[in-house]
């Protein structure tokens, strides 16, 4: 196992400036995950979760070297012997980190409000002790180890009865949407064109032999009816849970929880006309509500958000969200046309 560190970033201005330090604890355990993740797609890891973990070891500056990070290598613990299944994570999974930190700089008087700067980040061994051994004194917990729930799927199958709508990156594992969730999706954003709309997506995961990966089909989207909903935000009550698992049961399918679905409404329906077009509340994005949700309630890294986005005039656009090296990025997805698509959902 590596040994653990503890991570700091430095700000400086960009006349070189030094603006301060802040120390960071950042959430690596989506991006175990995920490097995980990549181990099942190819065969090379067991497919159960959560799996043995990951160390998570610096990759230092070339031109620098410690204490400054040019990223971190995510090495899963069940790897077999002789095998690589090493995954990297480039300095953009701090950035968000850095941008929060930035934000104590200003409130410090550090750093002007809209200041440009710049940004490093540190990692340096840790001097917490190591955690207790299986069977010494004191309480031990275990997660339960649980099978990956996979069902026999031929890739090139689906990839034959889809359309490619939003081009994937070839290191994501394929995602397959019905027709007939888009279609929902969409109708509801229409149905409620000033408030925000959503509910939980259901699929499978499928082990394809040839080619060898795991894929997902979304099969269907269950409209919670216990959600709170405002025209700048959308949360899910207890009791939608509930809905969505009697869903599951209802449709015996044997369908997991695999994301959420959500409508961004017209945010820039009040915003003079001349300012529309560069307006970035105009674009499909994630807010932090959105990621925090995602964060908790979808963290598995074949889990995805599905954003539809009013841009006014009619015009609605259709977004994928899911996993990458431990950030949650836009990806691509194929639309799949196929007469078998079940009908939608309301529970």
């Amino acid at each position: 196992m590596s040994p653990p560190y503890r991570y700091t970033i430095r700000y400086s201005a960009l006349d070189g400036r030094a603006l301060g330090a802040i120390a960071v604890e950042p959430d690596f355990e989506p991006a175990c995950a995920w490097a995980e993740f990549q181990g099942i797609r190819r065969g090379a890891l067991p497919a159960v979760v959560p799996g043995e973990g990951s160390d998570v070891v610096p990759l230092w500056d070339p031109r620098d070297g410690p204490p400054w990070l040019a990223g971190v290598r995510i090495e899963p613990r069940a790897r077999p012997a002789g095998a690589s299944l090493a995954a990297e994570v480039s300095p953009a999974f701090f950035r968000p980190l850095a941008e929060a930190g930035s934000s104590l700089l200003v409130e410090s008087g550090a750093l002007e409000a809209g200041e440009r700067y710049r940004y490093r980040v540190c990692a340096f061994p840790s001097d917490a002790p190591e955690p207790p051994a299986a069977g010494a004194a004191g309480l031990q917990f275990a997660e339960e180890r649980r099978p990956l729930p996979l069902v026999s799927g031929s890739l090139d199958g689906f990839l034959t009865r889809s359309t490619a709508a939003a081009a994937p990156d070839p290191g994501d594992h394929p995602v397959f949407v019905h027709a007939a969730v888009l279609e929902q999706a969409l109708d509801m954003a229409r149905l409620s064109p000033e408030v925000e709309t959503g509910g939980v997506l259901l699929g499978r995961l499928h082990r394809s032999a040839v080619p060898a990966d795991v894929f997902l089909e979304i099969t269907a989207l269950v409209l919670t009816r216990h959600t709170e909903a405002t025209s700048a935000s959308f949360t899910f009550t207890p009791e939608a849970w509930a809905d969505a698992r009697r869903a599951v049961e209802r449709r015996g399918a044997g369908e997991l929880m695999v994301g959420f679905e959500h409508h961004h409404p017209h945010f820039c329906r009040r915003c003079p006309p001349a300012r529309r077009p560069r307006c970035a509340l105009r674009g499909p994005f994630l807010s932090q509500e959105d990621r925090l949700l995602q964060r908790a309630c979808f963290p598995a890294p074949y889990q995805v958000a599905l954003l539809v986005t009013d841009r006014g005039a009619g015009e609605l656009l259709t977004t994928l969200y899911g996993w990458r090296a431990g950030l949650l990025v836009e990806r691509g997805f194929h639309r799949l046309e196929t007469p078998a698509a079940p009908e939608p959902v309301a529970a």
